[in-house]
């Protein structure tokens, strides 16, 4: 089953259309590279690339992962930006109580403390 780091590995070689820099950006030697996108491609039964002498180039199966691929690893970071967000108290959830006096006189717009909307 393909990893993040194979997704990650197969968004760089499409970002920059060459296996060279996309092992640079990866820090990978290029030629465990080519062998992390070839397992890739063997693992999904299809080519994502065709290569030739300038570089490589997107197939049509290949453009329609590298964006899903670049889907699920913006919903992974996200997801980890939440957990950290939570675990430092950044991110919760508040309740808040109000007295039939309060309530009446309506709520504030945002919160004093940390300016957060309502």
């Amino acid at each position: 089953m393909a990893e993040l780091k194979d997704l990650h590995s197969f968004v760089a070689v499409a970002d920059t259309g060459t296996l060279s820099q996309a092992a640079r950006d990866v820090h990978v030697a290029q030629p465990a590279l080519s062998r992390r996108i070839r397992a890739l491609e063997r693992e999904l039964g299809v080519e994502l690339l065709t290569r030739h002498a300038k570089g490589v180039t997107l197939t049509p199966a290949g453009a329609a992962f590298a964006q899903g691929s670049r889907e699920l690893l913006q919903d992974v970071a996200s997801s980890l930006a939440r957990v950290e967000s939570t675990a430092t108290g950044r991110r919760g959830q508040v309740v808040l109580a109000a007295t039939r006096g309060a309530a009446a006189r309506g709520r504030p717009a945002s919160c004093r403390c940390c300016g957060c909307a309502f």
